[in-house]
């Protein structure tokens, strides 16, 4: 199947984001090692539910909401709907672009089925495969789906897990997936490849969660194992690494306290593709009852890390940044908290970076509760955000 040139969107402002009231000015940035007030964390305004956001260069990029895929050459002011064609009743799973040409998507249609569309012009025109994959309509779950180059590629498709019980199978593809082939993975999760041999896959949830790693392409996998950063030999909570290119990459992941909470965020480094890492850095959570994470990876020396705390609404958070530049050394807080959580890493492309954020909670005491989402964007590596309006 083949679609029409994309349908252009009506232009869209960038919302800028500052304090609530202008005349209230700009938040002074904190001192490293202080903690921003909470007074003017900027509100998300609500917009469709966002699922991906990921930049290819500093002004173009792709999302995907719940039901469509968007593209934008112009920094969000003007969107293109690229959704693929998938007919009445069809639901869209995932997308992944591998670059501003390559793109795949996996469309979930009437009883189960999973069709894959390729497209090689961005989104304008796709074509459409059959996978060997199923979906039974009552055990429907994610689907993961990632590609290294225009031939190499990993899918996890999810048939149904929960607490209790993983259920999915996995398949691998050398052709841009044209054909596939069943894999084993160690978890349904989603899969990170820094090259075509070395992959990881990191889950929080359900047996048998964890991270693993990957040294042949995903034909074995074991658990990941970094050097103990003390002499308790506690292992992080792990999130999936990012590389800025086929060997080098940062490593994140949570320490807990005896409590449960996330005492702090570690940080390590690796040089060959994930084989071997070095511990960096530890950097303390201010409220370790709430989470803590990477929050992304600009370049291989200038990292953010993102702090929840209890937001001024019933119910509600805040997300406070700490940034550093000298690939750990230092971190200092930037100027700009948030309302709301960042729901995945932030995606880079240079100083410019797109993060998702879903602000909740409840006007009243388990009552009026709600949940925005909005795509928000930095041009100067985190310090300060600005909300792109999405159609």
């Amino acid at each position: 199947m083949s679609r029409p040139a994309t349908r252009p969107i009506e232009p869209v402002a960038l919302i800028v984001v500052g304090v609530l009231l202008a005349a209230c000015g700009q938040a002074p940035a904190p001192r490293a090692g202080s903690t921003p007030t909470t007074a003017t964390a900027q509100q998300v305004i609500p917009g469709p539910d966002l699922l991906e956001a990921h930049l290819f260069g500093p002004t173009s990029g792709w999302l995907q909401t719940a039901d469509r895929v968007l593209t934008t050459e112009d920094s969000g002011r003007t969107w293109a709907d690229v959704t693929p064609p998938g007919g009445r009743n069809a639901l869209l799973e995932t997308a992944f672009f591998l670059d501003p040409y390559q793109a795949w998507a996996i469309v979930r249609l009437t009883q189960g089925d999973l069709a894959l569309f390729i497209s090689s012009d961005g989104g304008r025109h796709w074509s459409s495969r059959a996978t060997p994959a199923s979906q039974p309509m009552d055990l429907v779950g994610p689907v993961y789906l990632t590609f290294i180059n225009p031939k190499r590629g990993w899918m996890v498709v999810d048939q149904g897990s929960h607490s209790g019980f993983m259920h999915f199978t996995g398949f691998q593809t050398f052709d841009g997936g044209r054909t596939w082939t069943g894999l084993t993975f160690p978890q349904s999760a989603r899969v990170v490849f820094a090259n075509e041999l070395d992959g990881f896959s990191v889950s929080d949830w359900g047996p048998p969660f964890g991270a693993y790693v990957t040294h042949d392409g995903g034909r074995t996998w074991r658990r990941l194992t970094v050097p103990p950063i003390d002499a308790s030999r506690a292992s992080p909570v792990f999130e999936p690494p990012v590389f800025s290119d086929d060997r080098n990459g940062v490593l994140a992941g949570g320490m807990m306290d005896p409590s449960g909470g996330i005492a702090s965020e570690v940080f390590y480094t690796t040089s060959d593709g994930g084989r071997s890492w070095s511990f960096v850095t530890n950097v303390p959570n201010p409220n370790t009852q709430s989470s803590a994470q990477l929050a992304g990876v600009a370049s291989p020396t200038a990292w953010l890390a993102a702090f929840l705390g209890p937001g001024p609404a019933a119910g509600g958070t805040y997300t406070q940044l700490k940034a550093t530049q000298d690939g750990g050394k230092t971190w200092e807080w930037t100027p700009t908290v948030l309302a709301g959580a960042f729901v995945d890493q932030v995606s880079f492309a240079g100083s410019t970076g797109w993060g998702i954020i879903n602000q909740s909670g409840c006007r009243g005491f388990k009552t009026d509760c709600y949940t925005n989402s909005g795509l928000f964007q930095t041009v100067d590596g985190g310090a300060h955000w600005q909300q792109v309006s999405v159609p």
